[in-house]
This record gives C-alpha cells, structure tokens and sequence, in this order.
C-alpha cells in the first residue's frame, strides 16, 4: 500500500492504451496526449516494474513476457474503478437495486411510505425502502458513512455538513373526540388549560415544543401521558377524554374534532435533510427529488381536504 500511494494510477491507464494499441502514436491519440508524454509515462512504468514492458515489432510494439502477466490484473482494476466512477454519475432507477435509508418519526414515515413506495415500485421496482428514527445527534454520521441517504426532521437540526430544504410548514390543531365534554364550550386558553392533556415529543425529559410555546405566555400545563409519537397520541385521544397538540393533516381521515390553538402557534415544519458529500449523487438527488414531489402533492391534497370540509 506504500508503494501504491507514490505511485500515479494514471499510468496503468496509459500501460493498457499501448497494450492494446500496440503503438505509441495510436496510444497517444486515444488518450488525447502528445505522444512524448506517452513515452514519459513508459519510461517510469518501465522504471517501476524493472522491464522494458514493450519492444519494437515492426511499425508498433510488443508486450514482454512481463507486461503480458501485468495486462490482466490491470484491466481488471481499471474495469473496477471505472464502474465505481460509472455508479457515482449515474443512476438508472429501472434496473437499481438498491435499498434506500431514510430516519423519519411515525408521523412523517405514515405521510411519507404509501407514496413513496408506490413511486419506488413503479419507477426502481428493484429498489428496496428501509425507515428507522435515528437520533438526530447521529444522523451527520450516518450520512457521512453511508449508512443514511436522508432524514425527514424538525428544523433545528445544525450539523454544518448537512443540507436541508423545507417540505412543509405543518399547522398544529388540538384533536379530541367527538364526544369530549367540552366539544360545544367556548374555546379559549382557560378551556384549553383545563385539559388533560398528551404531550407529543421525542425526548424522554425537557420541555417539548408546545412547553416552551405556552412558556412565552407565562402558563404551562402538566400532561396526563407523553408519548414520543404521534399515531398512538391520536389513538388515544379518540377512545378517551384526552387531547393532544398534532399535525393537521395526520387529522383529515379521522373522526376528531380539530380546533385552532387559542395561543400563538409554535412554528414548526418537515425539512428533508442529506449530507453534502451526498449533493451530487444521482440516486440521492433522486430520492430527494420523489420526497420533495410527493410533499409537494401531499400537502396540496391536505388544504383541499381541510378546505372542503370547513
């Protein structure tokens, strides 16, 4: 490997042009060099090796023995590093296999995979999907190391190697079921802070987004249960006299009551994230392109929804 570090690969690219060229003027101009610089590059692999590598033979060259055992391995390794090039610029979603990683919580998993899915089977039908929430303190990591493609997540996430675009701005409603007792009271802050409530968030401890928001206004409530996702949240609230702070559109399909938030609403939102040493990879720049589409659709498709119903 010492070895191989001081030495330039190019130079196996210029061995196997005059092996099969057999003539350094016809190698040169597949290689779009002057033929001196051709014979510069001959003249160091013959240094390396120890061996003339080619002798005159009519109006061109012949490989020595030497050569001849090199010629193998070496078109082998181009062939490898070409194809490793070819995977990097290219990307053919119709015959790829590949499996693409995503982190996302419940709430975007559920909005994200029925489409995303249906998108991957009719254009990669080879592809395969894998979603898991990671902690945010790895993703850079495992984007880095190319265990992640993207992450679907909440805006604040810092890490400078990461590259975001927002997917949507979301608008929290409180959700309780039909039936709750205060369904047909006026609904203010006091009504609201009466309440028990379900607390959405994904860390164990510490004020969630809705504390610190109530906490601007100098009032903050005590939850009934805290729960790192949002589906159970909303199974619970529909079978008790719970109520919880969600995502309208994970809302439309349900039987739920969905009111405003009588207080200035949090600012929050889906922002797809991917590591920037992943900018310019086909299949990435893909993925993101059919997460970006599907939002796009999603949320359009969610107004018209909370629209016709109102």
């Amino acid at each position: 490997m010492a070895q191989l570090k001081r030495f330039d690969l190019n130079l196996f690219l210029v061995f196997a042009t005059i092996y099969e060229s057999g003539s350094l003027t016809a190698a040169s101009e597949k290689l779009h060099v002057t033929q001196p610089a051709v014979s510069n590059a001959l003249a160091k692999l013959r240094t390396a090796f120890d061996d003339p590598l080619f002798v005159r033979s009519g109006r061109g060259v012949a490989p020595t023995p030497v050569a001849r055992r090199m010629i193998l391995p070496i078109r082998q390794a181009l062939d490898v590093m070409n194809n490793s090039l070819e995977g990097r610029i290219t990307f053919e979603p119709a015959t790829s296999t590949r499996t693409f990683q995503l982190s996302a919580s419940d709430a975007n998993a559920s909005l994200l995979l029925p489409g995303l899915y249906e998108t991957v089977r009719r254009e990669a039908p080879n592809a395969n999907l894998q979603c898991f929430q990671f902690p945010r303190r790895d993703l850079a990591d495992m984007m880095q190391a190319g265990e992640l493609d993207v992450a679907l997540d909440v805006p604040q996430l810092t890490a400078p190697a990461l590259r975001k675009v927002n997917l949507a701005d979301r608008d929290l409603v409180c959700a309780m079921r039909m039936d709750h007792p205060t369904a047909k009271e006026p609904w203010t802050l006091d009504t609201f802070l009466t309440l028990d409530h379900v607390t959405v968030s994904t860390q164990r401890f510490g004020q969630s987004l809705l504390d610190m928001t109530l906490g601007q206004q100098g009032v903050h409530i005590t939850p009934k249960v805290r729960l790192q996702h949002y589906l159970p949240a909303i199974e619970l609230v529909a079978n008790t006299d719970l109520v919880t702070i969600v995502p309208r559109e994970l809302c439309i399909h349900t039987d739920l009551i969905l009111r405003s938030l009588p207080f200035e609403k949090p600012t929050t939102g889906v922002w797809l994230y991917w590591h920037q040493t992943s900018h310019n990879d086909p299949a990435n720049e893909w993925l993101r392109t059919k997460i970006i589409d599907h939002f796009a659709g999603l949320y359009h498709r969610a107004d018209h929804s909370v629209a016709s119903s109102q």
